[in-house]
């Protein structure tokens, strides 16, 4: 009876282990714990047969049921360990197994003598422990305390099983060697433990060091694109400035007026769409553009283009009130904006007419984007109304963009749908956005 404290100490952290390493298999999957899992089940179940037989239940069938889960529970957690350590476990292991489980049978069924019945067994668990505890010494990959303790645990737990043929029948060794064999496990239990979290946590490790690799990566590679878009819009832009300059080149040498008006609209439009280009580059973000920003400088050179003989006749009117947008969306909108605002400079304010023209670019609720051109001029003649800009190059470009965009425009007289602007005429597009 002496043994029953231990057997019973040792039964509930075997089961205890058991769960906590099926546990950590439904969590990681990792076969190893499956291994490792069953062994110290079957570890448990040898001291559920070691309690029938010590309180006095003795038959062979006990005596089989426990030996051979003994035998068996060791040979489970070598073979977890090796799978662990990345080694392959050989199959006629597997068949040793099986032939040391006949041979306790055969021992028990025939009453072999103490020694020739455990010594086949013990000396095969012996070999089996102090191999794969020199090889998790030897795992130098493994890093941490664990390795020692298990490896360590695994040589001596060995020797001990190695010594239970000859030391189990001497009386007085034997409460300290059941007591030597669950320190021996417990050991190897943490060791197994301690061995595993560090090789999670050196995995985790490794894992975050090589995607922080892979971002660094990534941030230098998206900086070098960034530059050479930056690059690539700087150059369109200088080039659209060469074709701006050509035609200025072109326009001092026009004799005829109507050909001078067509190059100085064409180099207007060049001049929309090399700025934005322009802000392309000069902005953090390449993939969006400040509406305001771009739509304050296009009036800007617009008025400088088209409006030095009107003085301070006409004032130019913004309402902008809208999130960036894309460059597939801004270059046909700022060439609708050049069309309408050179056509109302041009023609809606003639003689000592005053006014003022006022662009409103606005997010609606609704959803989508609303884009507004009028000016409070003499307005549009039902005429080219009635035509809709057919007649008209530029009319006729704004009605292309705007169907480009996606959008549905109006032309309208009268008061526009801002709140500065009465008489005139109004041209409004609705269109979705980009994003």
């Amino acid at each position: 009876m002496w043994l029953l404290p231990s057997v019973i100490a040792t039964l509930t952290a075997s089961l205890i282990l058991a769960l906590v390493y099926w546990f950590l298999y439904y969590q990681e999957k990792q076969r190893f714990m499956k291994i490792w899992a069953a062994g110290w089940l079957i570890y448990a179940i040898r001291f559920v047969f070691m309690l029938l037989l010590i309180t006095g239940q003795r038959n062979h069938a006990y005596i089989i049921a426990n030996q051979s889960a003994a035998f068996i529970s060791g040979v489970f957690l070598a073979w977890g360990t090796m799978e662990f350590l990345g080694k392959r476990f050989n199959p006629r292991l597997h068949l040793v197994t099986v032939a040391g489980v006949i041979w306790i049978v055969a021992g028990s069924l025939l009453e072999f003598p103490f020694l020739l019945y455990t010594i086949p067994t013990f000396t095969f668990l012996m070999a089996c422990f102090v191999w794969i505890g020199v090889m998790t010494l030897k795992s130098y990959h493994l890093r941490g305390s664990g390795r020692k303790v298990l490896g360590w645990s695994l040589i001596l737990w060995g020797l001990h099983k190695g010594n239970y043929p000859f030391m189990r029948p001497v009386e007085w060794f034997a409460p300290w060697g059941y007591t030597m064999a669950s320190v021996f496990s417990l050991t190897t239990a943490i060791g197994m433990l301690l061995v595993y979290f560090r090789y999670t946590k050196d995995m985790l490790e490794r894992e975050v060091a090589l995607r922080r690799e892979a971002e660094q990566v990534a941030i230098s590679s998206l900086e070098e694109k960034e530059v050479l878009l930056k690059e690539i819009h700087h150059r369109v832009k200088n080039n659209m400035q060469i074709i701006s300059s050509l035609l200025s080149l072109q326009m001092g040498r026009a004799k005829d007026n109507e050909l001078l008006k067509e190059l100085n609209a064409s180099r207007g439009r060049i001049q929309a769409m090399a700025l934005v280009h322009e802000k392309l580059y000069m902005s953090e973000d390449l993939a969006a553009i400040d509406v305001e920003d771009y739509v304050s400088t296009l009036l800007r050179h617009l008025f400088d283009t088209y409006g030095e003989e009107r003085g301070d006749r006409i004032r130019p009117v913004i309402d902008v009130n809208c999130r960036p947008i894309g460059i597939d969306t801004l270059i046909p909108c700022g060439l609708i904006i050049t069309e309408l605002v050179s056509n109302s400079l041009k023609y809606a304010f003639p003689g000592d007419l005053a006014g003022k023209i006022r662009v409103s670019f606005n997010d609606l609720k609704e959803g989508g984007m609303l884009l507004e051109v009028a000016d409070d001029g003499k307005g549009i003649s039902e005429e080219v109304l009635n035509d809709k800009g057919q007649s008209s190059l530029g009319l006729e470009l704004v009605r292309v963009l705007s169907t480009q965009i996606g959008g549905t425009s109006n032309w309208s007289t009268g008061r526009s749908t801002g709140r500065s602007i009465d008489g005139g005429t109004c041209y409004s597009v609705r269109f979705p956005r980009d994003d």
